[in-house]
């Protein structure tokens, strides 16, 4: 399911980023590969697209060139999608009538 895929790239990415040495223009592109194929899919299907980011791995100096990389790119389409924080999202999805989200109230 897109659930299951989601979190499973999830973990990859922790993985790739920590335990596998992968560099970071590696993680950048993945993040990058990511929104990418989040953006196609929601033509048919909304998705929320986040990276969880920690000082101890994306604020090192060495890194903010690459997380600039990937936040340049996604705001270069940012027509195309809304930039919101959780809590903007958490308060539209709390604005739907009822019954449209699953497992909310009926």
């Amino acid at each position: 399911t897109r659930k299951e895929s989601s979190a499973a790239s999830d973990v990859y990415k922790r993985q790739a980023y920590i335990n596998r040495g992968a560099s970071d223009g590696d993680f950048a592109q993945m993040a990058i590969d990511a929104f990418d194929e989040q953006l196609a899919e929601s033509v048919k299907f909304p998705q929320v697209y986040c990276v969880a980011l920690h000082t101890f791995l994306s604020g090192q100096p060495q890194r903010i060139k690459r997380l600039r990389d990937v936040l340049r790119h996604i705001s270069a389409r940012r027509d195309d999608v809304w930039l919101a924080t959780p809590g903007q999202i958490a308060a539209h999805v709390a604005s739907l009538p009822e019954g449209i989200v699953p497992g909310g109230p009926a």
